[in-house]
């Protein structure tokens, strides 16, 4: 497998991706894919703009508390990730389908290594040189990630970038999971994390050398 802090030659990293994660990745599409929208805006979108407004008083109130504001620490996380979800269009409540406006569709499903702790799971989504990761990314055009606690063979340095506070190393404290991310309209972004799904359901079952399932 490959090291932490980047893919091996002639493997894309992640378009887009601040620093890089420092687990494994494959980029599936570009951009929006060319969608374009009627910009009259919902009435919701201007709620949205209150709330978000909102969150960022209370997070400045939290950073000025000092000490009071420390103690808030789950506090401060859901409401950055709220504020990220607004702000970004990531997995919305509310959905546009009359318009082909696009929404980011982020799911992670769990690596099943806690069931199976001798079974590489992570050689087997990744397959030769990162070919069966590429191969379905490209096919479901989303990026796909392997991160969390075991996405690299360097388990020192992942606890290293974990305690830099860098928040795009903070996978490391979670658990061996996929990330899947798309950007398309609606209908479109679900039906591509619902291929990804469907294939990992497959590729997260364990097999023996003889192809059969291990139980």
């Amino acid at each position: 497998m490959w090291k932490s802090g980047g893919p091996p030659a002639g493997f894309p990293a992640y378009a887009g991706a601040p620093g890089g994660y420092g687990g494994y990745g494959a980029p599936g599409y570009g951009g929006y894919g060319g969608y374009g929208y009627m910009d009259t805006q919902s009435p919701l979108d201007a709620e949205i703009q209150v709330l978000i407004r909102e969150i960022h008083n209370e997070q400045q109130l939290m950073e000025q508390g000092g000490e009071w504001g420390e103690q808030f620490k789950n506090a401060k996380r859901l409401l950055a990730a709220e504020a990220d979800k607004l702000e970004n269009s990531i997995d919305p409540e509310w959905l546009e389908v009359d318009i082909a406006k696009p929404i980011k569709v982020s799911k992670k499903v769990l690596i099943p290594n806690f069931r199976h702790p001798h079974f590489n799971f992570v050689g087997k989504i990744l397959g030769p040189k990162g070919s069966t990761l590429q191969a379905m990314a490209k096919q479901f055009k989303c990026h796909i990630y392997v991160l969390g606690r075991g996405s690299t063979k360097d388990r020192a340095k992942e606890q290293e970038l974990l305690q830099s506070g860098d928040p795009q190393y903070a996978h490391y404290g979670g658990p061996l999971h996929v990330k899947v991310e798309t950007i398309a309209p609606a209908h479109v972004a679900y039906q591509r994390i619902a291929g990804v799904l469907e294939q990992l359901s497959t590729t997260l079952q364990p097999a023996s050398k003889s192809g059969k399932m291990v139980f």
